[in-house]
């Protein structure tokens, strides 16, 4: 059975994924409204920001959960 480091940082990754696929399909979407709307695109460059920004941190912490003490 893994230990709880793994599966704390298997669903830190797991949530950066989502995080980042949410986040990329929403700018998507706010982009083709404000194509449509012509105007611009803030909303969705705030998102796609928003989004880098928390997956990263995601990522981050994976790695540090998952990083041995001896390191």
């Amino acid at each position: 059975m893994p230990s709880w480091k793994t599966l704390g940082a298997g669903c830190f990754t797991v949530l950066a994924l989502v995080v980042a696929s949410g986040g990329c399909v929403t700018s998507f979407v706010f982009f083709a409204q404000a194509i449509e709307e012509e105007t611009r695109p803030n909303n969705a460059l705030i998102v796609f920001a928003l989004t880098i920004i928390v997956g990263s941190l995601l990522i981050v912490a994976a790695r540090a959960i998952s990083k041995d003490p001896e390191e």
